[in-house]
């Protein structure tokens, strides 16, 4: 019995981090990419994703890939990580992506092959990026990589030729900040080690 409820309590120990990192996994987002820039379209498209929590996301092993047309498949290397509220942005030259003008879509999945995030779009605008303006995708006129995005005077579309089809609990997005989350299942996890003492020490 001693034996079986210490294998419980491990289990329980390794089961929270992972909870933990799925949490924070899920806000991590496309933000912008550029489809059809002006010039030299070969080498100056890009994909930018953000970081919506307050922590540190290890992206080692996780894969960036296309749907439409002769599709890639990009691995972020390891060791790559993104910074809480930050951006990174790959170039076409780095991901070998090449994102089809008419259409396409993008997945993002994690070093577990779960889909975290994904954009699409149809009839791409020259020389315009498809950014994320309040929850919203809209082709922007001013190009930000790296940096939030800028809401111009275009009206807002909202991608209703989605080529994904999510349900509307994929398609919300965490709001409550990390350190709540990450509070409580602190509490939850002080309680749990609690109930697990006094049962052990009552029982044995």
């Amino acid at each position: 019995m001693k034996k079986y409820h210490t294998f419980l309590f491990l289990i329980f120990i390794l089961i929270i981090p992972l909870f933990i990192k799925g949490v924070i996994s899920k806000n991590i987002i496309f933000n912008e990419i550029l489809p059809n820039p002006k010039i030299n379209e070969n080498n100056n498209e890009w994909i930018e994703i953000k970081n919506l929590s307050n922590e540190i996301v290890d992206l080692s092993g996780w894969k960036i890939r296309d749907i439409k047309g002769k599709t890639s498949v990009y691995y972020i290397p390891k060791n790559t990580k993104i910074l809480p509220n930050d951006f990174l942005v790959f170039s076409i030259t780095t991901t070998k992506i090449f994102l089809n003008n008419k259409a396409d879509g993008l997945i993002l999945e994690d070093n577990f092959n779960n889909i975290i995030d994904t954009v699409s779009y149809e009839n791409s605008l020259e020389d315009r990026s498809y950014c994320r303006i309040d929850g919203n995708w809209q082709w922007c006129k001013i190009l930000t990589p790296g940096k939030e995005n800028i809401k111009d005077s275009e009206k807002i579309e909202k991608n209703n030729n989605e080529l994904f089809k999510k349900d509307n609990q994929n398609n919300k997005f965490i709001k409550i900040e990390d350190k709540k989350i990450i509070f409580f299942i602190a509490i939850f996890l002080a309680f749990s080690f609690s109930f697990l003492v006094f049962y052990f020490l009552k029982f044995n």
